[in-house]
């Protein structure tokens, strides 16, 4: 309907590859699944020496859970690695995942992935370590907000859970932009706060300063590159853009960077 329309859409949380590479109205400000998978699957190789895994994906949200856990095999695989168990599921049936747990930890795996939204993922991490008090945990860009921590508590200590954002930055702009998020919201921006903030002032950007006779599409395609909190948003000619992603480690409550 937008395209018919000629009328961009701006997708804030959306990775998908499904959308990558099109000539559309559709821009973005996260880069695409096969980028953060690809990137978290390095991290666990090189610095972690993980060399085989087990996950579990989200059904109810396909076109993104299933394009990530698939980028991160492709890419575990080319580094040595190897899965060992892949499942998936339907969120809203927590019953069901109690048998789950068993099949994940089967085999020794290095470490259990959860492609899900928090609030699974939290449920996951108490199941699995009903089961192993030794296999790492690891979570996809989706799980990784505070829920994850009020829900899982002490199940949840030590799992990697890759950013959107770096909640550790001093850059006083994100500081900024975090205290008064606070003030008004009382509660974090996580990374969906933190790039709605940043889409919405490049499409205001280029609403105020394109010409007339451009059409928005082709104002944000000819700027390429605007200024955000945390970097700078970037697009191709495709409207995709460049992101990057940071690997946490929960420690005692708290997301702690692990990459640079």
């Amino acid at each position: 309907m937008a395209e018919q329309a000629q009328t961009v859409m701006m997708g804030v949380t959306v990775t998908t590859n499904d959308l990558s590479n099109k000539d559309d109205h559709f821009f973005r400000v996260l880069a695409a699944t096969a980028v953060h998978a690809g990137e978290v699957a390095e991290f666990l190789f090189n610095e972690r020496s993980v060399r085989t895994f087990s996950a579990i994906y989200d059904l109810n949200n396909k076109a993104y859970s299933q394009g990530w856990i698939t980028d991160f095999e492709q890419r575990m695989t080319e580094l040595g690695g190897s899965a060992v168990t892949i499942l998936s599921f339907s969120s809203g049936n927590q019953e069901a995942l109690i048998p789950v747990a068993e099949q994940l930890v089967s085999g020794d795996p290095d470490i259990v992935i959860f492609v899900t939204n928090a609030v699974d993922a939290a449920l996951l991490a108490k199941l699995i370590r009903s089961k192993s008090d030794d296999v790492m945990l690891g979570t996809s860009e989706w799980a990784g907000t505070e829920r994850l921590i009020e829900l899982g508590g002490r199940f949840v200590e030590g799992a990697f859970v890759p950013q959107y954002l770096d909640r550790e930055s001093k850059d006083p702009d994100y500081q900024r932009f975090r205290e008064g998020f606070i003030k008004r919201f009382n509660h974090e921006p996580g990374f969906p706060g933190l790039t709605a903030y940043n889409a919405t002032r490049v499409i205001i950007d280029r609403l105020k300063n394109k010409s007339a006779s451009q059409s928005l599409k082709d104002a944000l395609l000819a700027q390429g590159t605007f200024p955000a909190i945390q970097g700078s948003v970037q697009f191709d000619e495709f409207g995709d853009a460049e992101s990057k992603t940071y690997v946490t480690q929960i420690i005692n409550s708290q997301f702690v960077v692990q990459t640079d």
